[in-house]
């Protein structure tokens, strides 16, 4: 009642500039909304396009490749990130094509990755879909050859068929990335015990070897 007094007497001059200035607030917050909104879009088409999940629970920085170990035993890449920048050991690292590595070995300005290719690499995958873990190891990566990885325990009903490939992804089971990233293409698969158990065959990124930039999942605990 008071409010509807104060307008009654108040002169059509300040009305009017009250007016415009509700004007301005609205048109400066359906703005804000359309930014919010756009901005959400561009998210969600790019997590289309990298088929990756939000990183709920994760921090991301990137950090520029200083130098590649990919001949011999260890698979690894050195980083301009280390525990200056909060990372530490067992951190998860990705790329646009999916899962890069996990990190090794950290430093005060450095750290090194050692790349899923690596044949000591060990994660728990699962098929895009299918929420049954199995174990996934790398089998090394040659340079200008296509890296490679295998799977291991998986179930005789997830044989694959003639010349048919499922996506591999994260289980969310390590800690180290979140569930449903990308590990690579499985494209064949074998019985390898009585039980009928399975081992697979695993196509990884062709961009291991040349990898510029990536980035690190810093979990938010």
């Amino acid at each position: 009642l008071q409010d509807e007094a104060a307008l009654k007497t108040s002169s059509k001059e300040e009305l009017i500039a009250l007016i415009q200035e509700l004007s301005s607030t609205q048109k400066g917050l359906e703005l804000r909304l359309q930014t919010l909104e756009a901005a959400e879009n561009d998210r969600a088409r790019l997590e289309g396009l990298l088929r990756m999940p939000p990183f709920y629970g994760y921090e991301t920085r990137a950090a520029r490749v200083l130098r590649r170990d990919l001949n011999g035993y260890w698979q690894q890449l050195w980083i301009d990130a280390g525990s200056a920048h909060k990372i530490k050991r067992g951190m998860g690292v990705i790329c646009k094509d999916g899962v890069v590595g996990r990190v090794r070995e950290v430093y005060e300005q450095s750290a090194v990755v050692e790349l899923i290719s690596s044949p000591t690499f060990r994660i728990a995958a699962q098929i895009q879909g299918d929420d049954r873990p199995f174990v996934y190891r790398g089998r090394g990566l040659a340079f200008g050859e296509q890296p490679v990885g295998q799977t291991q325990a998986m179930q005789p009903e997830m044989a694959l068929k003639q010349g048919e490939s499922k996506w591999l992804v994260t289980t969310g089971l390590s800690g180290s990335f979140p569930e449903g990233i990308t590990i690579g293409k499985l494209i064949q698969t074998d019985s390898v015990s009585e039980g009928g158990l399975l081992e697979g065959s695993v196509e990884l990124s062709k961009n291991l070897e040349k990898l510029r930039q990536v980035t690190l999942l810093i979990p938010n605990r």
